[in-house]
C-alpha cells in the first residue's frame, strides 16, 4: 500500500507498479485482513487432529469459515461435497458476466496416527483458504463485475492421502 494510505487503481500501472504487481498487492491486502482468522482456522485444525475420512471437526471449521467470511454470506458452501469430508465453497458477484471460474485448492487437514499434524496438513489447510481469499482479492479489483469464482476443497482428490493410508 502507497504510505498515505491510498490503493492505486488496478488497469493503471503507475507509481512504477506493474498491473500484475498491483494484483498481487490485493491479493496480499486480503490475505492480510484475514491473518487472525486464518491462524484461528490453523490452530483449530491442528488441536484436534482427525485421521483419513474421519476429519468432520476439521471439515466443519473449514466449511464454517468460509460461511462467516466477511462480508456475511459472501461464499456459498456446499457442507458435503462428493465425500462427508469434502466440501466446495462458491463466491459470485452480483452481476456476474463472465465466465465463472473453476478452481480446486489443494487442502488437506487430516492427521497422522500417533503424531497428529507433524505432517503439517493444518498449515496446508490455512494456506489454501488463504489462496482462495488472495484470489478474490485481486479479482474483485478489476474494473467491472469480476468472474464468479467456484472453489473446490477437501478430500475427495486421491493424492491428498498421506503415505500409508491408501
Amino acid at each position: 500500500m502507497k504510505p498515505e494510505g491510498e490503493r492505486p487503481a488496478v488497469g493503471v500501472a503507475c507509481d512504477g507498479f506493474s498491473e500484475l504487481e498491483l494484483l498481487k498487492l490485493r491479493a496480499a491486502e486480503r490475505i492480510d485482513e484475514a491473518a487472525e482468522r486464518l491462524g484461528a482456522l490453523s490452530q483449530a485444525i491442528w488441536s484436534e487432529p482427525e485421521l483419513a475420512y474421519e476429519e468432520h471437526r476439521a471439515h466443519s471449521v473449514l466449511a464454517g469459515f468460509f460461511e462467516q467470511e466477511p462480508p456475511a454470506a459472501s461464499w456459498v458452501v456446499q457442507q458435503h461435497y462428493q465425500l462427508p469430508t469434502a466440501f466446495r465453497a462458491e463466491w459470485e458477484t452480483p452481476s456476474a458476466t463472465r465466465c465463472a471460474l473453476h478452481l480446486g485448492f489443494l487442502c488437506e487437514y487430516d492427521a497422522l496416527p500417533g503424531i497428529g499434524h507433524a505432517c503439517g496438513h493444518n498449515l496446508i489447510a490455512e494456506v489454501g483458504a488463504a489462496a482462495a481469499l488472495g484470489l478474490r482479492g485481486a479479482l474483485e479489483s478489476f474494473p467491472g463485475p469480476p468472474p464468479s469464482v467456484k472453489v473446490r476443497w477437501g478430500r475427495y482428490i486421491p493424492c491428498t492421502l498421506v503415505p500409508g493410508q491408501v
